[in-house]
């Protein structure tokens, strides 16, 4: 299968469940709060309205999730095209970082993924997906003029979703234009 003709349904499937999911929730919490089923409950437990925002946030992490996960098998799909068939998609070639993923695509291709439409958003998006998956959405930022480290939390919105899906789109698809016609340059198994 092409390259491109996989990535374009993967983002279509990542939209369509953004289209169909975010709605249904959203009406589920709106009939919650008209309920007055809201906030804390004596008990401490969540009320039906709280846990539909949540449930909310979880979509647009999922999205978040998935379209950072799209990038990084992308890259390790261009990366295993130059590597010999005995080590392609083995445990030590998934296993590898997007950094080296990046300098073996850049090696292999001679090309600058970050002069591509869209790498800074994808780069964004790494940095968010991270924040979520190993801080809690939480990012300790460089220090303010005071010399005071600035507590941010990643932007997790229905529009900055869609900003990224749409940022990996021109990325990996600008990539494969560029990558397609080629071969690796070195072709070894490094």
């Amino acid at each position: 299968m092409r390259f491109d003709i996989w990535v374009r349904w993967e983002l279509d499937t990542i939209r369509q469940f953004m289209k169909v999911l975010l709605p249904y929730i959203e009406n589920l919490a709106k009939d919650a709060a008209t309920e007055s089923n809201t906030g804390l409950h004596s008990d401490g437990s969540l009320s039906k309205h709280e846990i539909f925002l949540g449930t909310r946030r979880i979509v647009l992490n999922a999205v978040l999730y998935e379209l950072n996960s799209l990038i990084e098998y992308s890259l390790l799909a261009l990366v295993s095209r130059t590597l010999s068939p005995t080590k392609r998609f083995t445990s030590g070639a998934m296993g590898e970082f997007r950094s080296v993923l990046v300098n073996a695509v850049e090696r292999e291709y001679g090309i600058q993924l970050l002069t591509l439409p869209g790498y800074q958003l994808v780069d964004e998006l790494r940095e968010a997906v991270n924040s979520l998956k190993h801080r809690g959405g939480l990012d300790l930022a460089e220090p303010d003029s005071m010399g005071i480290p600035v507590l941010t939390h990643a932007e997790v919105s229905q529009q900055k979703a869609e900003s990224y899906l749409e940022a990996v789109q021109d990325f990996l698809l600008s990539l494969w234009e560029i990558v397609a016609p080629r071969q690796p340059l070195t072709g070894n198994d490094s």
